[in-house]
């Protein structure tokens, strides 16, 4: 695949480590962030064949623009550690510099009536903005064409 670099962001969480392992299997290089290099998932990921897996702070810019470097696509975890508005917009303003072809963003929000609903939004030109609740990091995404999944859980 030409410029097959997918970058995984909080690869350790559930759905970015399946991303990270199937993406790999169909013939992506992938760069997995992690937060903890030591945490049994990365140390899963790292072993597999096609995986980098890559340490660092969210709240670095330089390290967020390197994520990025020579990469195609991009899957944006939910975080759970920073201010998720400020990694946000750097995620996505780092993608957007270095040319990211598709990017797929993934948060989660609480619904108190019980059930579990996932919402899934495609774009490729203007990037829906249809809940109070999108962060700062979703509207920058705005020109890139995208993904967005919510988790409704009831939590």
């Amino acid at each position: 695949m030409p410029n097959s670099v997918l970058v995984a962001v909080n690869a350790t969480g559930r759905q970015a480590a399946s991303v990270c392992r199937v993406a790999a299997a169909i013939g992506y290089e992938v760069r997995a962030h992690v937060n903890q290099i030591e945490h049994p998932v990365a140390k899963e990921l790292g072993s597999k064949q096609h995986i980098t897996v890559i340490e660092g702070s969210l709240a670095d810019k330089k390290f967020v623009a390197d994520l990025f470097v020579d990469a195609s696509r991009a899957f944006i975890n939910t975080l759970t550690w920073g201010d998720e508005v400020a990694i946000g917009r750097s995620l996505a303003d780092a993608a957007k510099r270095a040319g990211i072809k598709h990017y797929v963003g993934k948060e989660q929000q609480r619904k108190k009536e019980g059930g579990l609903l996932i919402q899934l939004n495609r774009s490729t030109a203007a990037c829906p903005i249809t809940a109070s609740t999108a962060t700062a990091g979703q509207q920058r995404r705005c020109g890139l064409p995208n993904t967005q999944s919510r988790i409704i859980s009831a939590r």
